[in-house]
């Protein structure tokens, strides 16, 4: 009978994420055409490209880790296109909400659960910004490993002799700490800082033993992932450029002041949204903190854990993706929030359950019915501008398409007109330039050895590389700001 339900429960999961996927997956959902791509440009070309033989950091550059491009050649490698991805994306959405689930069950019945849990997609929703997000490939291991704290940590509460740490837990944080350091490493911080309050834990129990057995199984987990990726990059020449353009441009990437940017009181309550669900867990925790006496360690892991990622997002210039990850808090809290309900005492204690869970229940549901909303208009690519770039690329010779690069131009470029770029900085190059400042003049070096044979330039008066322009292309068209240029040397 449990297995049967079991079953039941995974088969509501698959449902739930189709629907989520299909709806709010603008860049890959097949029941939406011509939409903007966003950040799945870049996961898009650098995924088609490795599975036909280029190669990230090489003949690309980002700044992500390769697991995302690996994701991205796999559903290109599995049915051609983008739809693919769709799939994957499913199938991990759907072990995003089995794992929920199962932590939701740990206090609500089953059908609490199961409501609990589509309430869960809705908050999911709020965070998506066209899908096949960096954060959404890693949410299902994190929410895991978030389940395993909890689980512990309540372990913790009747001390009466010390609570070892499963060290096959740590195997699975291995595992998700790998992967971020493949996809984004700042993606690891809530993780790193609840195993940070273990480790203080073992260390103060003096469960020498344990601490050792956990340290040993987090590194197999972590080098299960990692060592094939530094296997094969090695082999491709190419580790050093893995590494700097995941760190060290990664770092510049962070460092860059966003909060120079001019915001409206949209933008501003928009950038807000990452912090909604780690500030309910703050209040529930420091709350239990002072309530429960032998709950200050599980309460420690939360504040621990949330205040990482409040410290992550304030730094990392309020990208909503960004906080997919806090999703991983709400089965918590609403764990939580049925522990303060069940120790309440008093009419204020009561009170401030209620007023949590009013304020959870509120920013969820108007969140998620707006974005159901937005889902309606979906977020349709300029197609007149697409057209205005096919039509000057018509003056390409078919035989030179594969040599040619668009700088500056509407990142949808590559997509929507069947592209491929000759150089390896494809899109947003000024952008490229300012969190790259001091490497500036090699790229522009890279510009010109060798030269690519066609560009098309948006932004002329402002672009870096007008000098180059100037010297180099001869300007073929110009159409409402747009420049077409060939190579002097190939002009016939």
């Amino acid at each position: 009978m449990k297995q049967k339900t079991d079953i039941g429960n995974f088969l509501f999961c698959i449902v739930l994420a189709m629907l989520y996927v299909s709806i709010f997956s603008f860049s890959t959902s097949p029941f939406y055409s011509n939409q903007r791509l966003d950040d799945s440009n870049y996961f898009f070309l650098i995924g088609r490209g490795w599975l036909n033989g280029q190669l990230p950091y090489i003949d690309f550059f980002d700044n992500k880790g390769p697991f995302i491009y690996l994701i991205n050649a796999m559903g290109f490698a599995l049915t051609g296109n983008k739809y693919g991805i769709y799939v994957i994306q499913i199938i991990t959405n759907s072990l995003t909400f089995y794992f929920c689930l199962r932590i939701l069950q740990q206090r609500y019945s089953r059908p609490i659960s199961l409501a609990l849990t589509s309430l869960i997609a809705l908050g999911l929703s709020i965070m998506t910004e066209g899908g096949n997000a960096v954060e959404e490939y890693v949410l299902p291991l994190i929410v895991l490993s978030f389940g395993y704290f909890y689980r512990w940590g309540h372990q913790t509460k009747s001390d009466t002799v010390p609570t070892p740490h499963p060290s096959n837990w740590a195997f699975v944080y291995g595992i998700i700490f790998s992967l971020c350091l493949t996809t984004r490493l700042a993606n690891a911080l809530g993780l790193f800082a609840g195993i940070a309050v273990i480790v203080c834990y073992l260390i103060y129990k003096r469960l020498w033993k344990n601490l050792f057995h956990n340290a040993m199984t987090f590194l197999l987990g972590f080098c299960v992932i990692l060592l094939p990726f530094v296997f094969y990059f090695g082999y491709k020449g190419a580790l050093a450029d893995l590494w700097e353009n995941t760190i060290v441009v990664g770092f510049s990437y962070l460092h860059r002041n966003v909060s120079r940017d001019e915001l409206n009181l949209h933008d501003v309550i928009y950038r807000m949204l990452p912090f909604i669900y780690p500030f309910l867990l703050l209040c529930i925790s420091w709350y239990l903190l002072f309530k429960e006496k032998n709950g200050k360690w599980c309460s420690a892991i939360w504040i621990s854990a949330a205040s990482a990622l409040v410290i992550w997002y304030t730094l990392g210039g309020g990208y909503v993706h960004y906080g997919i990850l806090t999703i991983a808090f709400i089965p918590i809290i609403l764990l939580e929030l049925d522990v303060i309900k069940e120790h309440s005492m008093r009419k204020v204690e009561l009170r401030f359950g209620r007023i949590l869970s009013i304020l959870f229940l509120t920013v969820t549901l108007s969140g998620g019915f707006m974005r159901l909303y937005g889902a309606t208009k979906g977020r349709p690519v300029d197609m007149s501008l697409m057209e205005k770039y096919q039509a000057m690329l018509s003056l390409i010779p078919s035989n030179e398409k594969n040599d040619f690069l668009a700088y500056e131009c509407d990142p949808n470029i590559y997509y929507y007109c069947h592209l491929v770029p000759a150089n390896k900085y494809f899109l947003s190059q000024e952008f490229t330039f300012e969190i790259l400042h001091e490497q500036k003049q090699q790229i522009l070096k890279d510009f010109e050895q060798p030269l690519v044979k066609w560009l098309l330039v948006e932004h002329y008066p402002r672009v870096s590389i007008r000098e180059l322009l100037d010297r180099r292309y001869q300007l073929v068209k110009e159409t409402g700001g747009t420049r077409l240029y060939r190579c002097k040397h190939s002009a016939s």
